[in-house]
C-alpha cells in the first residue's frame, strides 16, 4: 500500500504543480474599463500589492472588483481603497480576510514623491485600471487620471450654455439650502414663532418686485450665456441652435 500511497500523493502534486502554473505572459483578474470613459489617464504605474494568502487563491480564481477602487498616498505610503476580494471559500477563521480592506500598492520611493507632486500640483486623482498576474505576481496597473467635462450636445455652443445653466441651478441649490438652514435656527431662536411669522412674510406688491427682478436676472444670464456661446462657436448654425435653448430654459 505504501508505494501506491507515494505515487498517488505524486500524482496529486503534479495535478496541483499544473493548475497553478501560470500561462506566459499576464493574466488579467480585473480590469476598470469605465475608468477610461469618466477619466483621461495620463500615465500609468505599475505597482505590486501587499496581499493575504486567501486573497490569492481568490485572485487566482478570477475573483476581484475594480469598479470602485481609488489609491491615495498616506504618510508617504501609498495605499488602494475599495477592492473587492472575496473570501476564499475553503478559507475559514484567521484564515479568511476583509474582502473591502484597504490594501498597501508597493512602488519606489521617487515614485511616490513624484505622484505627490503631480496632485498637488493640479487636480488629479489615482485610479487602479487594471489587477493582473505578472510572472506569478500580483500587480496593479494604477492610472494618473484627470475627469473629463461632460459632454451633453455636439454643438459647443449649446453644450456651453447648458453646462452654464447647470451651473447656476447648482448654486440656486446651495444658496436654498442655506436658507432652509438660517430658517431652522431662527425658529429654534423663536423668532419665526406662529404669531410673528406674518411680520417677515413680504407684502404682494413685495412678493411681484421680488419675481420681476428675480426674472430679469435670469434674462440677462441667459444672454450673457447666449452671447458667449456664439463667440466660442463663431458659426450660423450653433447660432441658431442657442436661440431655441434660450426659449426653452427661459
Amino acid at each position: 500500500r505504501y508505494p501506491c500511497a507515494v505515487a498517488q500523493a505524486k500524482r496529486t502534486k503534479a495535478k496541483r504543480d499544473a493548475k497553478r502554473a501560470e500561462p506566459p505572459g499576464d493574466r488579467t483578474v480585473a480590469s476598470n474599463r469605465r475608468a477610461r470613459h469618466d477619466y483621461d489617464i495620463l500615465e500609468t504605474i505599475e505597482c505590486g500589492i501587499v496581499l493575504q494568502g486567501s486573497e490569492v487563491k481568490s485572485l487566482r480564481e478570477g475573483k476581484a472588483q475594480l469598479a470602485d477602487a481609488y489609491a491615495r498616498v498616506d504618510d508617504r505610503e501609498l495605499w488602494m481603497f475599495g477592492l473587492h476580494i472575496p473570501p476564499w471559500k475553503f478559507a475559514a477563521g484567521f484564515g479568511t480576510h476583509d474582502p473591502d480592506r484597504k490594501r498597501k500598492l508597493l512602488v519606489h520611493r521617487h515614485e511616490i514623491d513624484s505622484l505627490v507632486g503631480t496632485i498637488q500640483a493640479q487636480p488629479l486623482t489615482l485610479i487602479p485600471l487594471k489587477l493582473y498576474f505578472h510572472e506569478g505576481k500580483a500587480k496593479v496597473e494604477l492610472g494618473v487620471a484627470k475627469g473629463r467635462k461632460p459632454q451633453y450636445f455636439a454643438d459647443p455652443a449649446t453644450d456651453t450654455l447648458l453646462s452654464m445653466v447647470l451651473a447656476l441651478t447648482q448654486e440656486l441649490s446651495v444658496a436654498r439650502d442655506r436658507i432652509d438652514t438660517l430658517e431652522r435656527l431662527l425658529d429654534r431662536a423663536g423668532v419665526l414663532a406662529a404669531d410673528k411669522v406674518e411680520a417677515y412674510l413680504p407684502t404682494p406688491d413685495e412678493a411681484a418686485a421680488r419675481a420681476d427682478l428675480r426674472a430679469a436676472m435670469l434674462r440677462r444670464v441667459f444672454r450673457a450665456a447666449e452671447k458667449e456661446a456664439q463667440d466660442l462657436a463663431g458659426g450660423a448654425e450653433s447660432r441658431a441652435a442657442a436661440p431655441e435653448v434660450l426659449d426653452v430654459l427661459s
